[in-house]
């Protein structure tokens, strides 16, 4: 996740988001014991009849309620939603169920030292005092570390030598109607199996990265708004890269062929899922921002052009 976090929840890109005073969020982060994984969440009466997800690309399976379809945001990224009573448009998200689950790469990184990063993001967001400690946790197949920042809680699981689930549970509950244990339950019902690997023979290596470089261009939204952006990208072989986005915001991505790409990016308040293909000599990209402070997503379109190789 790198550097992200560090994104002040003001001046967001590509959306101008409304100052927001909220006093139904929980501020002070405490570690309970609803946050431990307990054997008895596969026999739960209420998890009895729940629907079984599987992402065997993404490496795992999750329970969840047959009302609370997982949707799938593209680039190794999908989020349980559920809005609560009292949940509304433009505000954050405080009554219902949110759990996004994202795969990333560790980029030679440890695991732990990923944490670290976070949560040095996540202090200059919320603050020192809203940041817990980082804990070890584990359960179905995985280890790694939990925190949690205002109000929010952060897992970082390792699923293989490579790669990391990272899991955000925005939930709240100011109503008492059991979101907040209901998303746990998702969360700890979470189970890793084997993922589907695509193998690519030593020709098809060879068209990737065929977009690296600087790129710089226009963007505009499905709000109506519009300005200037860059791209840096970064061929990490065998058909990933890496990259910054607006400056600020890191991300991996995968090559699809020489001509097109998908990669993910997050801030504090704010996940990207991106689809980029070329055009002659501009670089098109399609994208869907789902706000993680408050609820809804909204899409934009760039066009860029590259500047450097």
């Amino acid at each position: 996740m790198g550097n992200q976090m560090k994104q002040k929840p003001v001046a967001e890109k590509k959306e101008s988001v409304p100052t927001i005073v909220s006093t139904t969020i929980p501020m002070t982060p405490t570690v309970t014991p609803a946050l431990t994984p307990t054997k008895t969440v596969s026999s739960d009466k209420e998890t009895e009849n729940w629907e079984t997800y599987k992402n065997e690309k993404m490496g795992f399976s999750i329970q969840h309620p047959g009302n609370l379809k997982p949707e799938d945001l593209g680039g190794g990224s999908i989020v349980f939603q559920l809005w609560g009573p009292t949940q509304s448009n433009d505000t954050e998200f405080y009554d219902g169920i949110n759990v996004s689950i994202t795969k990333k790469t560790l980029y030679g990184k440890s695991l732990e030292a990923i944490v670290e990063e976070n949560r040095g993001g996540s202090k200059e967001v919320w603050g020192n005092d809203q940041v817990s400690e980082k804990k070890q946790t584990g359960w179905g197949g995985y280890n790694g570390y939990m925190y949690q920042a205002g109000g929010h809680t952060y897992f970082y699981l390792e699923q293989d030598p490579q790669n990391y689930l990272e899991i955000l549970n925005l939930s709240g509950d100011p109503g008492n109607l059991g979101y907040v244990k209901t998303s746990e339950k998702i969360i700890f019902s979470l189970q890793k199996i084997n993922p589907t690997e695509t193998k690519m023979s030593p020709k098809a290596t060879q068209i990737y990265g065929n977009l690296t470089g600087k790129w710089t261009g226009k963007w505009t939204n499905s709000l109506g708004e519009k300005g200037d952006d860059t791209l840096e990208i970064t061929d990490e072989g065998a058909g990933n890269f890496k990259g910054v986005w607006s400056g600020t915001i890191n991300i991996t991505g995968q090559w699809s062929d020489k001509t097109n790409l998908t990669f993910t990016g997050r801030t504090s308040t704010r996940n990207y899922q991106v689809q980029g293909t070329t055009q002659g000599e501009t670089l098109i990209l399609k994208y869907t921002a789902t706000r993680l402070n408050t609820s809804g997503t909204y899409t934009g379109e760039e066009q860029l052009t590259r500047v450097s190789p």
